[in-house]
């Protein structure tokens, strides 16, 4: 569908006049862009031999041509010029001319004539670009210009720099529509990567510009938010189109790329239009009307599960491959009401960063209520000059906080209708504005009286600012800011950002601290900090946390997913009324991946929606110890608990939760779980993966209990024939005493089961003390451990916890291993290590199957000793288990060691 509209190869067609420069192309002159830089058509034939050898050839073979076309000899004709097929030939085997760029310092850049458009098309480019430069980077754009030649926006090309081959060079298809445009350029750039950049060459060749049809993906609803059940409606509408295919091919995608549902569709064609897809050249330059189409298509879709979706579609290139063409959109759980949670917010940062502070009120509302946002920073200062931006600001805090999201006023750059005011401004820096605390108080007043009134929080600069407030000549704005909030409201707090990395600087009028550092933490590294730099806070009030997600380019999306659940957990942590509160900067930043530039839902904003409600009313303390459940999170407000739970492998957990269970993914889906009688009592099976899954109905009670139990020591004597004592730790976190038993199983470590009964009373812990006998046979590995607690009462429970007990002692240590030979036998090499001071002696047996015994003995070891055992025939014993068994002498150890052969 893809058509070239204009080429250049930098052959003979683009250089009639035969001075080395393409006609109609600009080159850029100025103190960065010095003329003395070469820039000419280069031709591979470079010594003077060559040129004379291929130009005498280049006549020949005119002659030969037009004597053919004439039908004459030879020597009968004179050619009055060469023809264009000579030139390409010659150009295409053997100079394959190219536009050469040789670096002298400096930058370069070349711009082609321009190239008119349509409106209703979508246009992109390719070239080839050759580096033989590591100072400097090369790349291209595609300039969109208006009828005034005035310059829109400019697609660009991925730069190259070191010494390469020819590469493929490329800019996207997808751009906003405008009807303003008229023109496309080119433009080819060589900037230098430092002030030390001298030397380089790079080529440019095979330029084409290309015309495409014109796709759009679009959802019925503006903001793309449905519920379950609704049907979603995706119209896909097609300009400019130039060939007889009327089929569009979609593909309905979840969050994992998974394929849900596919369709292809027939593009009703609308009335035919003619002249106003035509551009002036084709117009100029073909005879008749060329003619373009345009139509559309819906897609319904049905019984969608909750989750995210993208729409795909795709038009082909031609040679230059294909151009995708995608749309978002969410379904939202039906059975989860809006639960909102001020310990979670979302940071408007400056206009342009984001787009959101240019969506309407009433969007942005709904935006935030689909995405149970608790609080917004959103800008304040207002020109009072302006009724209709003081209205317009003041009538926005109102409308959102109404809607139950409390706002935070953000103290940055002025207005621009008053920024001309500020000798000192940089545009979009804080510091700069308030370095004249006199205007500041001048212009704050008026804002800061209505403003007051509504919000108690005010934070100075965005969450990326976080140089400017140590600057000695802010002080006396901060100063004028701080008595400002303090005559027009009351318990108001001033809040700034500051690094992580650095202990909070002293400055005095600082209320609270907003954490937020340029590459954004995982949950590890914000746990460590704060714990690092908490202690140095001289203010009472914890500091305020950044949650934004880590960026798309560096993480997948699973990962991504399980560091902001672990994030918007561990700002629960602390119970206090001033606890922490988290901060998602720059939603709409694709990197982030919370929402697009219009509001409109992107991958991470189900997971901040699903966990914000999670959350509500709710507090982490702690995790269950149970090692075949995966990372997990027990949240609790003290009646309800939830956990939330996920695995970097696939599993399936099993164990009582609680008597009323239910799960579901951080999509909103529906998780099974299947309810099981064992001989433990009753237990939950559900499979667990890396996606997180959000469980409600945990019985409080056992959940704590569980958190509560242990293994004392994790490491068992091997002693044969001899009771020992296994400590278990078990706390009780009710304000009564309880009465149970606790079992142990181990059919691989114990001979039998055995059972112990305890009496705590109400907020304490004990340990109880369980008699066991180790199995001779017991493997010198650790053991799988079931601790099965019984507790009494008006409703009895029963639960399990797994634990691992390590067969062994601290006062030697066993290592075998083998390997093979090129003599098809086995070499088994049993290191031993004593740690006490005392010789050790010990008598080992080798069991083999279908095979007799083998016996080593080691006598008096007092560091360490490696065994060797060599066995024939060793490949019989692939796939076979060998049985080690040692017993050191004098005492009743025996440690056993199951060998498994694999090759």
């Amino acid at each position: 569908m893809a058509e070239s509209i204009a080429e250049w190869d930098f052959g003979a067609k683009e250089d009639v006049r035969r001075d080395g420069w393409p006609d109609s192309w600009t080159r850029r002159t100025g103190p960065e862009y010095p003329k003395f830089v070469p820039i000419a058509i280069h031709q591979n034939a470079r010594s003077d031999d060559d040129l004379a050898g291929i130009e005498s050839f280049r006549r020949f073979s005119s002659q030969m041509y037009v004597s053919w076309q004439q039908r004459k000899w030879p020597w009968q004709v004179i050619p009055e010029k060469v023809p264009p097929a000579i030139d390409t030939f010659l150009e295409r085997t053997i100079l394959n001319p190219y536009l050469r760029i040789q670096m002298d310092g400096g930058s370069a850049e070349i711009t082609s004539p321009l190239v008119p458009i349509d409106i209703q098309s979508m246009y992109f480019m390719t070239a080839s670009i050759h580096s033989d430069s590591t100072d400097y980077e090369a790349g291209m754009k595609l300039r969109f210009l208006n009828s005034s030649r005035k310059v829109l926006f400019e697609m660009p090309s991925k730069t190259y720099s070191g010494k390469t081959a020819w590469n493929s060079a490329s800019t996207d298809t997808q751009y906003p529509f405008r009807d303003d445009l008229a023109f496309v350029q080119v433009v080819f750039q060589v900037l230098p990567k430092s002030i030390k950049a001298y030397r380089g060459e790079f080529g440019l060749d095979a330029i084409r510009i290309f015309r495409t049809p014109r796709l759009t993906l679009s959802a019925d609803k503006p903001l793309a938010y449905y519920r379950q059940g609704e049907e979603v409606v995706v119209r896909c509408t097609a300009s400019g189109m130039n060939s007889d295919q009327s089929k569009i091919e979609l593909l309905l995608v979840d969050h994992t790329g998974r394929e849900v549902d596919s369709a292809k569709k027939n593009l009703v064609r609308h009335e035919p239009q003619q002249d106003r897809f035509v551009s002036k050249r084709e117009s100029e330059t073909k005879k008749g009307i060329k003619s373009y189409w345009d139509g559309s298509c819906e897609w319904r879709l049905t019984d969608l599960q909750p989750g995210y979706y993208e729409i795909r579609t795709q038009l082909s290139k031609g040679k230059a491959g294909v151009f995708k063409l995608d749309e978002q959109f969410v379904v939202l759980p039906e059975d989860i009401p809006r639960k909102s949670d001020s310990r979670f917010g979302w940071t408007m940062s400056t206009k342009g960063k984001d787009g959101l502070d240019a969506i309407d009120t009433s969007r942005l509302v709904e935006i935030l209520r689909h995405g149970h946002v608790g609080r917004i920073k959103i800008p304040i200062w207002f020109d009072s000059f302006d009724p209709v931006s003081s209205k317009s600001a003041i009538e926005r805090v109102d409308r959102i906080q109404m809607s139950g999201v409390g706002c935070v006023g953000v103290i940055a750059s002025p207005p621009l209708s008053l920024q001309s005011k500020f000798a000192r401004l940089i545009p979009n820096e804080t510091g700069s504005a308030l370095e004249d605390s006199l205007l500041v108080t001048t212009f704050l007043e008026p804002v800061m009286r209505p403003m007051c009134a509504r919000i108690s929080d005010f934070q100075i600069g965005w969450d990326h600012e976080i140089d400017f407030i140590s600057n000695p000549r802010i002080t006396q704005a901060l100063i004028s800011i701080k008595n400002l909030a303090g005559r027009y409201g009351q318990e108001t707090q001033l809040i700034a950002a500051r690094s992580p990395m650095l202990s909070a600087p002293p400055v005095t009028t600082i209320d609270r601290w907003q954490l937020y550092s340029t590459q954004p933490l995982t949950a590890v590294e914000t746990e460590s900090l704060i714990g690092k730099k908490g202690g140095t806070e001289k203010s009472s009030k914890v500091p305020w946390t950044s949650i934004t997600p880590i960026h798309a380019q560096d993480y997948s999306l699973s990962v991504r997913v399980q560091d902001l659940v672990s994030r918007m957990v561990l700002s629960t942590k602390d119970p206090g009324t001033h606890g922490t509160t988290a901060w998602i900067s720059n939603p709409a930043d694709p990197e982030v991946g919370l929402l697009d530039i219009d509001g409109g839902p992107r991958e991470m904003f189900l997971p901040f929606r699903s966990t914000t409600a999670a959350l509500s009313g709710m507090r982490l303390i702690g995790s269950l110890p149970n090692r075949l459940f995966g990372e997990n999170h027990l949240i609790t407000n003290g009646d309800l608990a939830k956990l939330i739970v996920w695995s970097a492998r696939p599993m399936h957990a099993q164990l009582y939760l609680g008597e009323d269970v239910s799960a579901r993914d951080i999509w909103g889906r529906s998780v099974p779980v299947e309810t099981l009688k064992t001989e433990n009592g009753p237990e939950h099976r559900l499979a667990i993966d890396k996606w997180p899954i959000i469980i409600d109905g945990i019985d409080v009670r056992v959940a704590r209990w569980r958190m509560g139990v242990g293994l004392q020591e994790t490491r068992i004597d091997p002693l044969v024939g001899q009771t020992q004592e296994m400590k278990v730790r078990f706390a009780n976190p009710l304000s009564v005493p309880v009465v149970g038993k606790v079992q142990v199983i181990a059919p691989f470590l114990m001979a039998s089961d055995t059972t112990s009964g305890f009496e705590i009373e109400g907020n304490t812990s004990d340990v109880i003390n369980v008699p066991i006998q180790i199995r001779p046979d017991a493997n010198a590995t650790a053991a799988s451990v079931k601790l099965k607690f019984s507790i009494q009462g008006d409703k009895p429970v029963t639960f399990v916890v797994d634990q691992e007990m390590q067969v062994g002692t601290s006062d030697f240590e066993f290592e075998p291993r083998y390997e093979f030979d090129a003599d098809d036998r086995l070499r088994l090499f049993i290191e031993v290590i004593n740690h006490e001071s005392n010789p050790l002696n010990f008598d080992c047996l080798l069991l083999i199957p279908d095979r007799a015994r083998e016996r080593t003995q080691i006598a008096g070891l007092k560091d360490r000793v490696t065994k060797l055992i060599v066995l024939e025939n060793a490949s019989d014993l692939i796939g076979k288990t060998l049985w080690l068994r040692c017993e050191q002498i004098a005492t009743n150890r025996i440690l056993n060691y199951r060998i498994e052969i694999n090759r």
